[in-house]
């Protein structure tokens, strides 16, 4: 369809729309003191392939946007179409590309109201870019451009904004009659800033840049109107602090308004408190501005706050809703748990319609008194979703479109009922934040420890890729790799949302005595159908696209072969993992590449079928698929451990701690501080792993002195434990069987810490022809025998001749 058609389909679709057709009547439900009617979802796009949508309405029309990613072309499209007002399957199916190129991502619509001689127009803005950088190892640089055109009744120009160079995308922005006005986030080297803009309607000219935020990292902006001459804008900022201890990273909202000489001179803070405060939404009901968000009080999980401000900027009076209990999801045997990326819809009876995103699902929330009700829109089950929603409320119709499971789901609520008032109490004065005096972070000389497996929100986990490296931090860690699925379950990872995982990792690694690392999760359906999980780690800048089971790299020898240059330049490598839950294929394993296997997670341990303290918290039980029985294949690789946390309580009932980020972690030795020396310390197995706690292990062997070949009866094995808690034993395994062991039986006077010489002569003879292969084990003791409070540390294996 050519762009000239898209004004005939709107007209089109606008005369279907006064037409009176059959529709069938959507069933009522009962939600507290309403009764809801709701529409037969309308699937628009492509499944699979189709991601953050977007609705607005018009002249008894819905415009309707989307990305949609081609996986033969491996580019990204913007697509608008429209439907009429009452929406059905045969009336949304038609749909124009206004942009395509290698990037297309977070697009938004924006209604320019009616003029003396002009009607409503609709505009949309969207961040892309048509060619894939050239990526320069020795700098920042991602580049976008915020492109930004009239769309409705008619298209036109494209105004684009590119400078200063940099990250620019995260816009929000509302018109009067000649002005665009808009907030965007801006990256570089210094960080992540809010800036504001304002663009001329019919010249496309842009005002130079105001800046808003002053912290490290500000991200989330919202900008809305309040009156003809005043704006009201909002966002999250991240202070780096190192806590170490696990509580939630320290955001903080903030507001400003913006009158005809700029924005205020300072910013107001609307939440201070010492949590995680993030992803600000706002709604302007009259002269009261609302604002909706996600808190964090508990360290894990996140549920949605409001707050009501009245009297404006020269006497603005605070308010919090008043409600028995913060909602959340929170069992932990359940998928969907938490309420994050709360979006307010309108207003019915004096209380907001609003949305959230559980880990798994779509909420609709209403407010009934002091308690919340809530429909849960999407069915049960593993799977992504996008972090925000888009909606429409108009004449008490509303108007949602959502990644689901699969598919984009447009659908509508009509509601009858009333609710009753709400209950405000005046919002604390925010106060200069006293934190107390950080732990004492146990480290190492010349060591480092960190999470080399963690997922956000982009594929099937919560949170923002930042959040999830602020935690990291926070918590103490040396280092952090944010591993995300290349697919899971119904959805892809788009290189658009790869590309802003990449800038933010790199963020992160330009704070000090922080490193992170370039990474993804290649995912696939488990052994014998796939060949299981492994994560790729690279030393520079990833591939974008990634290589991924869904576009071409379905086997681990395709993935190999791709990854095979950069594995001749020690520039890559791989670990399996969780394999006794989805296997995994040693006989492919590349040594050049997979170099490593992560033996604890928040799924277990993965160390041996029978000899496992945590085998009651293992996921999965499949027979050849552990540490020991690669070792006793000949294959040789370090050990690893990652929380492959997705911010879920006990990961739903399988991790043995209800905190997800608690349960696995690397230590690297003879690495510094650096991505070029963290990732070449890696790479050489220069570990040992953890199932959580911050402690040491390490064995080698006493060089021979003079030039002779080494003999495995004249070796000396040494080894240095330090643990958190009292020892409960050591074990040295050789060729994957147990041969040595020393245990400690008196809980008063076993030691947290052991060092010792083990010769290796006195074990007998090799187990196996050729290169011998030797790790150490130990067990803590466990705080009044409980199962679940066993951790362990292994150090990764050795080979001697």
């Amino acid at each position: 369809m050519s762009h000239r058609t898209l004004p005939f389909l709107i007209s089109f679709l606008a005369v279907i729309s006064a037409c009176s057709y059959f529709q069938p009547k959507p069933p009522v439900l009962t939600l507290g003191p309403l009764q809801i009617q709701r529409s037969t979802p309308v699937n628009i796009g492509t499944p699979l392939l189709s991601k953050q949508a977007q609705v607005i309405e018009v002249s008894n029309t819905l415009m309707i946007g989307f990305i949609e990613f081609s996986e033969v072309k491996k580019t990204e499209s913007f697509k608008i179409g429209s439907c009429p007002a009452q929406v059905s399957a045969e009336s949304c199916n038609s749909f124009v590309t206004i942009f395509e190129g290698s990037y297309a991502f977070h697009p938004r619509f924006h209604k320019r109201p009616a003029r003396a001689d002009k009607a409503e127009e609709i505009w949309a803005s969207w961040c892309g870019l048509k060619e894939i950088p050239i990526p320069d190892e020795s700098k920042f640089s991602f580049p976008t451009t915020l492109h930004i055109q009239k769309i409705w009744p008619a298209l036109g120009a494209v105004t684009e904004l590119n400078e200063p160079e940099g990250y620019i995308c995260g816009q929000a922005g509302v018109f009067d009659e000649s002005l665009f006005h808009f907030v965007y986030e801006r990256a570089d080297k210094q960080g992540m800033t809010i800036f504001y803009r304002t663009m001329d309607a019919e010249s496309g000219l842009i005002s130079d840049e105001v800046r808003l935020s002053q912290s490290l990292l500000s991200r989330r902006p919202d900008l809305k109107r309040v009156g003809p001459n005043l704006l009201v804008a909002v966002w999250d900022e991240w202070t780096p602090v190192r806590k170490n201890r696990p509580v939630a990273p320290d955001y903080d909202v903030y507001l400003t308004w913006i009158g005809p000489e700029g924005p205020a001179k300072q910013a107001l803070a609307l939440d201070h408190d010492d949590t995680l405060a993030q992803a600000p939404q706002l709604f302007v009901d009259g002269s009261d501005v609302w604002v909706a968000y996600h808190k964090n009080t508990d360290g894990i999980l996140k549920h949605w706050a409001l707050k009501k401000i009245e009297g404006g900027p020269l006497a603005p009076k605070i308010f919090d809703l008043k409600l028995a209990a913060p909602f959340r999801n929170a069992n932990p045997k359940e998928e969907n748990q938490g309420a994050e990326f709360p979006q307010i819809w309108g207003i019915k009876d004096g209380a907001p319609i609003l949305t959230s995103r559980p880990s798994h699902d779509a909420f609709l929330h209403f407010i009934n008194g002091d308690k919340v009700e809530t429909l849960s829109l999407d069915k049960d089950g593993w799977g992504a979703r996008d972090l925000w929603m888009s909606g429409s409320y108009h004449d008490s119709r509303l108007t949602l479109i959502r990644r689901g499971h699969k598919n984009i789901h447009l659908e509508q609520f009509s509601f009858e009922g009333k609710l009753p008032p709400l209950n405000f109490e005046p919002s604390p004065v925010p106060a200069n934040k006293k934190l107390p005096p950080p732990p004492h972070r146990i480290s190492y000389p010349n060591a480092l420890m960190g999470d080399v497996h963690m997922h956000s929100g982009y594929s099937d986990a919560t949170g923002s890729p930042d959040e999830i490296y602020a935690r990291a931090y926070e918590l103490g860690h040396d280092f952090a790799i944010l591993t995300d699925h290349d697919n899971i379950v119904g959805s892809r990872l788009f290189p658009s949302q790869y590309y802003e995982m990449l800038m933010i990792t790199d963020l992160f690694d330009d704070l000090p005595d922080f490193t992170t690392l370039q990474a993804y999760e290649w995912t696939t359906p488990p052994v014998p159908k796939g060949s299981g999980h492994k994560n790729v780690y690279f030393k520079g800048k990833a591939p974008v696209p990634v290589y991924s089971y869904k576009f071409e790299f379905e086997t681990t020898e395709k993935l190999y072969d791709a990854l095979g240059s950069l594995g001749r330049k020690r520039a890559v490598f791989t670990a399996p993992h969780h394999t006794a839950w989805t296997g995994t294929d040693w006989d492919k394993a590349d040594p050049q590449i997979q170099r490593h296997f992560e033996i604890a997670s928040g799924h277990g341990v993965f160390e041996d079928k029978n000899d496992n303290p945590l085998k009651t918290y293992t996921r999965g039980d499949l027979e050849g698929s552990f540490a020991r029985d690669g070792i006793k294949l000949g294959k040789q690789f370090g050990f690893l451990g990652g929380s492959d946390a997705h911010g879920l309580l006990s990961h739903h009932g399988h991790a043995r701690h209800l905190d997800p980020w608690a349960q696995g972690l690397t230590g690297v030795y003879g690495a510094g501080a650096d991505r070029n020396s963290l990732f070449t310390a890696l790479y050489n197995q220069q570990t040992w792993a953890t199932t959580g706690p911050r402690g040491y292990i390490r064995i080698w062997t006493t060089p021979f002195m003079k030039k002779k070949k080494r003999r495995f009866e004249k070796l000396d094995l040494h080894y240095s434990v330090i643990a958190t808690k009292p020892l409960k034993e050591i074990a040295l395994i050789w060729n994957g069987e147990s041969v040595w062991k020393k245990t400690f039986e008196d809980d008063d006077t076993a030691p947290l810490k052991q060092e010792g010489v083990i010769p290796l002569r006195t074990l007998g003879k090799p187990r196996l022809p050729g290169v011998q292969n030797l790790y150490l084990r130990a067990i803590q003791k466990s705080e009044m025998g409980i199962e679940n409070q066993v951790d362990m540390l292994f150090a990764s294996p050795i080979q001697v001749p």
